[in-house]
């Protein structure tokens, strides 16, 4: 009689053991968007580091590089926010690569916590907004505030869903520590909280992948060049500008972003979101001369 005892004992926990392996090694079960835990939303969060990032900047162009255009007092924002807007001149570089680097720091400050693409949108409108009203005593430009927003939406995205083909919470070791250097050099504010939130180091048995490769697969593509900006038209006095450009799909989800600017004297930013459903989605930003 004991013997059948032990037996069925070890029958069942024989049984449990398989039913539980089949629980973690469950396909939708290693994935992090599957889980309730990571689908938490953390707007306000996102909001203060939002502001939190232009107060950082500002301190150091203003205490440490003793900027000018950094030495604001209230008057200056009354007279920003009475002027309006301007177009300003600054160099290539500057508008169509740092200020589109910044807004991407806005967007996923947001996207890194838990808002979806949409969501994630506003926040780089808005630290566009308070930078140029507030952050410089310079008047606000209206082709930086649409360059970062725009640009910052289109750089954060496809630099979120990189981030995520690198990640894997499973790892340990050295492994990990590449993996989530890369991934916070890739997208720094998700780095900086899953810094915050203890996730750089947790390794998990179960929802530690990032990305399906099998049910969404990525096509990447980058590409780079030198642009020559004519001074007034001059052919040997101008700027030359290096550029990059990214190109990420989701193909069988017929999700597509894309960051282009074409090599012509119009310039061109295009933000392009679709599904399955057909439903598509673009914004576009186009200004012709501006060299």
């Amino acid at each position: 009689m004991k013997i059948q005892q032990i037996a069925l004992v070890c029958l069942l926990a024989l049984s449990n053991g398989i039913g539980a392996a089949q629980v973690l090694h469950h396909p939708d079960s290693i994935y992090t968007f599957t889980d309730p835990h990571m689908q938490k939303k953390y707007p306000w969060r996102a909001a203060a580091e939002t502001v939190g990032m232009n107060v950082g900047v500002w301190a150091f162009d203003r205490y440490v590089m003793n900027e000018d255009f950094a030495k604001i007092s209230i008057n200056s924002i009354r007279r920003n926010i009475k002027h309006g807007f301007v177009w300003d001149n600054d160099q290539f570089s500057t508008n169509l690569f740092a200020h589109p680097y910044h807004g991407n720091l806005y967007f996923n400050a947001a996207r890194s916590n838990g808002l979806n693409f949409w969501e994630s949108a506003p926040y780089a409108f808005a630290g566009s907004l308070m930078w140029e009203v507030a952050a410089e005593v310079e008047p606000p430009a209206i082709n930086d505030l649409i360059a970062t927003t725009i640009g910052g939406i289109a750089l954060g995205e496809m630099t979120h869903r990189l981030s995520s083909l690198v990640l894997d919470d499973s790892k340990r070791g050295f492994g990990r520590f590449t993996r989530e250097f890369l991934g916070t050099l890739i997208c720094p504010m998700r780095g900086i909280n899953r810094m915050i939130t203890g996730d750089m180091w947790k390794v998990k048995r179960s929802h530690y992948k990032y990305h399906d490769y099998e049910r969404i697969p990525i096509q990447f593509s980058i590409s780079a060049g030198d642009r020559y900006l004519a001074d007034n038209n001059y052919l040997f006095r101008g700027e030359h500008n290096p550029y990059l450009e990214f190109r990420a799909a989701d193909c069988r989800a017929n999700t597509h972003v894309t960051l282009t600017s074409s090599l012509t004297n119009i310039y061109e930013v295009v933000v392009t979101v679709s599904d399955n459903t057909d439903c598509c989605s673009t914004l576009n930003w186009n200004h012709s001369h501006l060299a």
